[in-house]
């Protein structure tokens, strides 16, 4: 069975239609095809069914026993879908179509519409999207190379849909693929103070707008994975780098105390005299780890030390070149390991004021 790709981008600056034309497809190569157009519309319809429809089959709707609200609610929306949303003639949208087969049995059909079916995990399509990443990355980046000035994309969609040789359209949905899942925790007053009180200490740090800035360019969503990875490395990497600074002479004193204060003193005055240059990024965790990071309850001094070391690995092999799915960055591991440091960090300047 064919499927198709759709991964649709706004296009700010750089390059527009001429007047009085929609669309222009810039090219066609094997299963691709590269098109510029002001009017996404026609392109978008079936991934914005498909939104549609993966709305009620979270509530319910592929277990049979939907209410009947639900299934009404349903032909609603997609009845509205077939009166075009008005568009800006002005807006220019980038959009890159692949076309391929897939091994696909039609035996798991959570919906039988007359005009399409729905099906449940018989596609892998993240995996499907990562075959296909490298040329639309190409694509943007062969349009970025033309324009003149400066210009950015905004991804609107990108997904999959398929069509049986009888022509119906066929959505499949991975429930466990497709939804992120998040643990919260309700808000009580210990939590709202605590709150205040790191907003105050970092308001009232003064040095900490770099750190800040790219550690929220990782929480936010509309942020690639691989981008995400890279502001939360950032931002673990300038706080390493600022914690060592301030608590280097913290994690050397018990170093200094003892018989012959003054030639100990001298000693790690050389030694750190010496070493100032040759402080590696790990080295400096290790320091930071041992003044500010005793171990929490069920973890161990390690566990901090094999986080970092495996999504430095990660980082390191990223900028060497090396080709690292998005799919298995430790952007998590990652973002926990940055709020121990800061959470430690910002309590330890508490208590040194205190």
């Amino acid at each position: 069975m064919k499927y198709r790709l759709i991964s649709a981008w706004k296009v700010w600056g750089g390059i527009s239609l001429p007047s009085g034309t929609t669309t222009v497809k810039l090219f066609e190569k094997g299963e691709y095809q590269v098109t510029v157009t002001s009017d996404p519309r026609p392109f978008l319809f079936e991934l914005e069914r498909k939104a549609v429809l993966g709305k009620y089959i979270v509530k319910g709707l592929h277990t049979g026993k939907a209410e009947p609200n639900v299934l009404s609610s349903l032909n609603e929306e997609l009845v509205k879908l077939k009166v075009p949303a008005p568009i800006s003639p002005h807006q220019t949208y980038l959009l890159i179509e692949a076309n391929d087969d897939v091994n696909i049995s039609l035996s798991n059909r959570v919906y039988d519409d007359s005009d399409f079916i729905a099906t449940l995990q018989e596609i892998d399509e993240e995996a499907i999207i990562q075959k296909h990443i490298d040329a639309i990355r190409a694509a943007k980046l062969s349009v970025a190379l033309e324009s003149i000035d400066d210009i950015r994309f905004e991804k609107v969609a990108t997904g999959i849909y398929l069509k049986t040789p009888e022509g119906r359209i066929v959505y499949d949905f991975n429930l466990k693929g497709s939804i992120e899942t998040f643990i919260s925790r309700p808000i009580d007053s210990k939590m709202t103070n605590r709150i205040a009180e790191r907003y105050d200490r970092i308001k009232g740090s003064g040095d900490l707008e770099n750190v800040q800035r790219l550690y929220t360019q990782m929480l936010d969503r509309e942020s690639d994975k691989l981008r995400a990875f890279l502001a939360g490395w950032n931002a673990l990497e300038i706080l390493i780098a600022k914690v060592f600074k301030e608590y280097e002479d913290h994690f050397f004193a018990p170093l200094a105390s003892g018989k012959n204060p003054t030639s100990r003193e001298r000693f790690l005055d050389r030694l750190k005299d010496v070493m100032k240059s040759k402080y590696r990024l790990t080295d400096k965790f290790l320091v930071i780890t041992a003044a500010l990071l005793p171990p929490e309850p069920d973890t161990k001094e390690s566990d901090d030390y094999q986080i970092f070391q495996k999504v430095k690995s990660v980082r390191d092999d990223i900028s060497h070149g090396k080709d690292v799915p998005e799919m298995s960055l430790p952007t998590k591991e990652l973002s926990l390991l940055f709020k121990r440091c800061m959470r430690a960090y910002l309590e330890a300047k508490a208590n040194s004021n205190a």
